[in-house]
C-alpha cells in the first residue's frame, strides 16, 4: 500500500480584549517563546509566529496523532 502524507496548515489568531494595545515587545517575546516551547513539546511545526500590540498570529502544522479540538 502507498504511503499517505498529510500536511494541513492552521493560521491561529489571538487578540486582546477590545483590541487594546497592551502587548509590548517584552510581553511579545514572553508570549511567543511560550507558544514556541509548547509547539515543540507537541511536535507541531511552526512556520510563522508574531504579531502586534493588540494581536498575535501563528502558522502551524499539527501532527495527525492530535485532534485539532485538543
Amino acid at each position: 500500500m502507498g504511503k499517505v502524507h498529510y500536511k494541513t496548515y492552521y493560521h491561529i489568531v489571538w487578540s486582546t480584549w477590545r483590541r487594546m494595545p497592551v502587548i509590548n515587545l517584552e510581553k511579545m517575546e514572553v508570549i511567543t517563546n511560550a507558544i514556541a516551547k509548547k509547539c515543540k513539546e507537541l511536535d507541531c511545526g511552526v512556520y510563522a509566529l508574531g504579531g502586534w500590540n493588540d494581536h498575535l498570529h501563528v502558522l502551524i502544522t499539527i501532527p495527525t496523532k492530535y485532534s485539532v479540538s485538543n
